[in-house]
């Protein structure tokens, strides 16, 4: 998520590979990008705001729907602070050598609309 340039964004992945994942950067049309087949909560989740965005076009509820999922998914919203007790976290290692691709690469390949593997 990042506020600043109005981008949020959600993402799974199995064994180093991403398996969906669900991005709102800001635009006039408000919409989402969906790819993969994400978890069910995200149906009711995009629905429910989709209907407030309807009643309120003053606001971008739709910058919600990935934030939300985040939080259907993994019981934290990456904008609110971490409860008590704060749940234990282990280091990510890499799967089969490998790290999944950071989000500074997915970020970028929203703005020159090309992956690092469209380059090599």
């Amino acid at each position: 998520m990042s506020t600043v340039i109005m981008f949020s964004g959600a993402q799974g992945y199995l064994r180093g590979e991403r398996q969906w994942s669900v991005v709102h950067y800001r635009d006039e049309n408000r919409e989402l990008d969906v790819a993969g087949d994400p978890p069910a909560a995200f149906g009711p989740i995009r629905d429910r705001l989709t209907r407030e965005q309807e009643q309120d076009d003053g606001a971008d509820f739709i910058f919600e729907v990935p934030l939300e999922l985040v939080a259907a998914v993994c019981g934290l919203r990456p904008d609110e602070d971490v409860p008590e007790p704060k749940p234990i976290f282990k280091e990510l290692a890499p799967v089969d050598g490998r790290y999944p691709r950071g989000i500074w690469a997915y970020l970028r390949s929203f703005v020159t609309g090309r992956s690092r593997e469209d380059e090599m």
